[in-house]
């Protein structure tokens, strides 16, 4: 298979297969070859709902954005941490159970979206995206957020609606680019009682201030 993956027929086999749109960038006329098809291909907008497996993603090394919505993809690949120039992944609605720690290859990614799937957890590791600014979780079964989340210096945007949280770490109060915070449908039944009430109220304030 690896001839096939620098041949220009292999994106349209993907494009056929899978229903997917690839968007490229200026300079089209410079491009002489069917790799460099592949490498000036900038985003994946994906229109099935068939997609089980991406392990054919690592062949775009230069990719900025992936859309895969709606699909059954169960797990993210291995081949994904190659795309270190990827800024916004979005895999909502699949079923992923678990984000790998790896995740922190992914140094210029600014969106993750993760909103109905099946994660149980976070790795601690997520604190690494620094550059991440819109993070969106609802629909999960997160029970509890790793204190690491606070190292997100620029996240703008925080959705953890509909999990199983019961608490969150008083770190999250030093999140001071954070401007929405949806928290409703879990289990957080008493904010008063909880000892980063001080360190919420800052945000809450922050974002009325607005």
């Amino acid at each position: 298979m690896k001839h096939i993956f620098k041949d220009e027929n292999f994106v349209r086999y993907l494009e056929e297969k899978y229903r997917l749109k690839f968007k490229k960038i200026e300079w089209w006329w410079k491009i002489t070859s069917a790799e460099d098809v592949i490498n000036n291909i900038k985003e994946i907008i994906c229109l099935s709902k068939n997609i089980t497996n991406i392990f054919w993603i690592s062949i775009f090394k230069n990719l900025r954005k992936i859309y895969l919505f709606d699909n059954q993809i169960k797990e993210l690949p291995k081949e994904i941490w190659q795309l270190t120039n990827l800024e916004k992944l979005g895999l909502s609605n699949n079923q992923i159970k678990e984000i790998p720690k790896e995740i922190w290859k992914l140094v210029n990614l600014k969106e993750l979206w993760l909103w109905w799937n099946q994660i149980q957890k976070l790795p601690k590791e997520i604190g690494k995206l620094t550059k991440l600014e819109w993070l969106d979780l609802y629909w999960n079964e997160i029970e509890k957020l790793p204190k690491e989340i606070w190292n997100l210096k620029n996240l703008r945007w925080l959705n953890l609606e509909n999990n199983k949280l019961t608490t969150l770490p008083k770190e999250i109060g030093n999140l001071k680019k954070l401007v929405a915070l949806l928290l409703k449908w879990n289990r957080i039944w008493n904010l008063n009682e909880n000892f980063f009430y001080d360190d919420l109220n800052k945000i809450f304030n922050r974002i009325i201030n607005l």
